[in-house]
């Protein structure tokens, strides 16, 4: 088959070929282009050169059969690469039915409809064909050209008055059209253009037959708007319903935010109340210390402590103005830490102690002690008196500036 193929493509380019030759050669390429492998498709496209001579015939030619066939002959070559696999081009294939339903001839014109209305229920890839060729909008121009405005009348040349097609076909195609819009909810999308010339003509008041048939159209291009527009509403409430619903559940989150944080402040009050009862118990209790310290620091100044007989201890640590007096006491002691203008007076008694660390301007007073000790660790200005025997007395360090009298 290539080599065949090979030689009419050859012949066709020859300059000096009639068109009776030409002719021939297209029937021959188009008998071939049906015969040929499918294995051998894509070889004889690419190498024969057969697409280019044939498309370069059709719009060089005058001939309107040479013209047709190498249109027919690209058509089959197309046609027949989708046998391997290849999506089927319905718009192409559907293009030479509708040419035939716009043919002036009514029988044609019948032929093509039957064609289509049939196609049109086998299958629905037929639909989305038919509105890729633009049926719609070839329709919608020639009902303007049949029903012309008046002034679209006055403007419309001789010829065009004369390619007016005759009713019986203008019908042929509106039956064609009203079914594509009741199997096909894609078509309402295109038919802006039909809707406009259909509304217009109605007023025209038309032949019966094609008001009637406008009719129809339009009633069903209503009916699909207003479902469209149900369905759109539907769709707008059903978007304001989930809004509503997003609405709600963020409402109550934040509620569910808020009573969370509720909970936290209320919970990081309490412990905020709580350490401040906890600083106010410590701070009570420390006032408490403080307090019971000032009261020991008040108790030590200005004491009076009177022994009489019995053995006796007194301990003063600071404090002012002290006064500790024996009489007859055995192995008393006074110790004094510290402190400021203390007395001491010991009248009679035996083995008593007194024992100074630091302080100043203590007054000590014996009155016939025995075995008085007294112990000195710093401290000064000491007025240490002793009257009587004051036997075995014994000082024990030296404080400073001390006025001894015995």
């Amino acid at each position: 088959v290539r080599p065949q193929i090979t030689q009419h493509v050859g012949r066709l380019r020859l300059p000096e070929i009639s068109d009776d030759d030409k002719i021939e050669s297209l029937i021959q390429l188009i008998i071939l282009s049906v015969s040929f492998a499918e294995s051998e498709q894509n070889g004889i496209v690419a190498t024969s050169g057969i697409v280019e001579s044939v498309s370069g015939q059709m719009l060089e030619t005058t001939n309107p059969k040479i013209r047709t066939l190498c249109g027919a002959l690209i058509e089959v070559i197309q046609q027949r690469g989708c046998e391997s696999g290849e999506q089927t081009d319905w718009r192409t294939l559907l293009s030479p039915i509708v040419s035939l339903l716009f043919n002036s001839d009514e029988k044609i014109s019948e032929i093509g409809k039957q064609s289509l209305l049939k196609a049109i229920v086998q299958k629905a890839e037929i639909l989305h064909g038919l509105l890729q060729l633009g049926i719609f909008d070839e329709a919608s121009d020639l009902l303007d050209l049949t029903f012309p405005s008046q002034q679209t009348a006055q403007q419309q040349s001789q010829q065009q008055q004369q390619s007016i097609l005759p009713q019986q076909i203008l019908l042929n195609i509106l039956e064609v059209v009203e079914k594509i819009i009741r199997q096909s909810e894609e078509s309402i999308k295109k038919t802006d253009k039909l809707k406009k010339s259909a509304e217009r003509i109605k007023q025209l008041k038309p032949p019966r037959q094609i008001k009637s048939i406008l009719n129809s159209i339009l009633s069903i291009l209503e009916d699909e708007q207003e479902q469209d527009e149900i369905i759109q509403r539907e769709r707008l409430i059903q978007e304001e319903l989930q809004q509503a619903h997003e609405q709600v559940r963020l409402a109550q989150e934040q509620v569910r935010t808020a009573e969370q944080a509720k909970i936290e402040v209320e919970y990081e009050k309490r412990k905020v109340e709580e350490r401040a009862r906890e600083a106010i118990l410590v701070k009570e209790q420390q006032i408490i210390y403080l307090q019971e310290i000032i009261d020991q620091k008040q108790n030590v100044q200005q004491n009076d402590v009177h022994f009489l007989g019995g053995s006796h201890k007194v301990h003063f640590q600071g404090g002012q103005d002290c006064f500790a007096h024996f009489q007859g006491s055995q192995s008393s002691k006074a110790h004094f830490q510290g402190g400021q203008d203390n007395k001491v007076h010991f009248q009679g008694g035996i083995g008593s102690k007194v024992h100074f660390q630091g302080g100043k301007d203590i007054d000590l007073d014996f009155q016939g002690p025995e075995n008085c000790k007294m112990y000195f660790q710093g401290g000064k200005n000491y007025d240490i008196t002793i009257q009587g025997s004051g036997r075995n007395v014994t000082i024990h360090g030296r404080p400073e500036q001390v006025l001894f009298t015995q």
